[in-house]
């Protein structure tokens, strides 16, 4: 009874926490420009790096760049017995990803003979090692793309079969692709080679999954015309050995001409969803898809017509009780 001055009482608090993570995995690592090659198996990874970087330098092994990715449990990464740094690189961070940077002299590393990288797990003591090696490539007597995507479209590579005659790559994105600048560039070259894109004034050496439209000089698409820019694919060891590429990014569907438009599909969202990605994510066919119906003249001439696009007002330019303003545009996704 607890009402008895004589009884004892002990109260405790309940604690519920989930188990830490044993996540110890690198499952990414890049040296430079250069993504390397990892084994979790063996525990072990391994760089090809160019004779030259993209700014002509020479590839010093004793000072380069070593970025890891590991998952965001993860509590810290030690290289050659020093903290990594966390990466606050955009391009790299991800969801359930922790990006790490070597920070062994001023986030540089000497790679230039085997060390030692210690993954820490969430609770600070579960640990891993893992080596890594560099390396200089050799030379190879070819230098080709053998595949590329820009983000999920895959391009289609024609050889040209002339000496000193660029390749061609085209991929084919969806109708109303208004930029490639925002796709994720994939281009994997042979082995031994590298797939750099040069513009006025210098280099740039494509890091796959890393660099984007805009990096290697692709930008708003043309209806018509679409848009197009130019890659290489050169030798790590010999410069001199090299195929170019020019890389055109085409729409799927280009606009009708002279034939009758019967369906317009559109999206009615409010404009601050002002690219494709925000656009595309914000679809909800039940809410904001819509089919505008097509009014033409008698004598089905497809130059006049009336196009009825009917929304609800809340999807609308409308002032809300507040007095802020809301704004929408209609984005047309696909015709018939």
């Amino acid at each position: 009874n607890a009402n008895n001055a004589r009884d004892a009482i002990q109260v405790y608090n309940l604690v519920v926490m989930l188990e830490p993570a044993s996540d110890t995995d690198i499952t990414y690592a890049r040296v430079d420009d250069t993504i390397a090659d990892v084994d979790l198996e063996a525990g072990t990874i391994n760089a090809v790096l160019p004779v030259k970087k993209d700014d002509g330098s020479a590839t010093q092994q004793s000072s380069v760049m070593l970025v890891l990715y590991t998952a965001d449990t993860t509590s810290r990464v030690v290289v050659d017995g020093v903290d990594a740094v966390i990466s606050q690189d955009a391009k790299d961070q991800a969801s359930g990803r922790k990006v790490w940077i070597a920070n062994n002299n001023a986030l540089k590393v000497d790679l230039s003979s085997q060390k030692i990288i210690t993954v820490y797990a969430e609770d600070g003591k579960t640990t891993r090692q893992y080596t890594i090696t560099t390396e200089i490539s050799g030379r190879h007597g070819d230098a080709s793309i053998t595949s590329f995507y820009l983000g999920e479209y895959k391009g289609v590579i024609t050889n040209s079969g002339g000496a000193n005659t660029p390749d061609v790559i085209t991929v084919t994105v969806p109708y109303m692709t208004l930029s490639a600048a925002d796709l994720r560039v994939y281009a994997t070259a042979s082995s031994g080679a590298k797939v750099q894109h040069t513009y006025t004034g210098g280099a740039l050496d494509v890091i796959n999954g890393y660099h984007t439209g805009s990096d290697i000089g692709l930008g708003n698409i043309d209806v018509t015309n679409g848009v197009s820019t130019t890659l290489v694919a050169i030798d790590k060891n010999d410069e001199t050995v090299r195929q170019e590429y020019k890389v055109n990014v085409v729409l799927e569907k280009p606009a009708a001409t002279g034939n009758r438009l019967e369906g317009l599909h559109f999206t009615a969202q409010i404009d601050d969803n002002d690219n494709d990605r925000d656009v595309m994510h914000n679809i909800d066919k039940d809410e904001n898809l819509f089919t505008a119906n097509v009014w033409e003249e008698t004598n089905s001439d497809n130059n006049v017509g009336t196009i009825n696009l009917q929304v609800p007002p809340s999807l609308m330019d409308h002032t809300e009780n507040d007095r802020t303003v809301e704004n929408y545009n209609n984005i047309v996704t696909d015709f018939t």
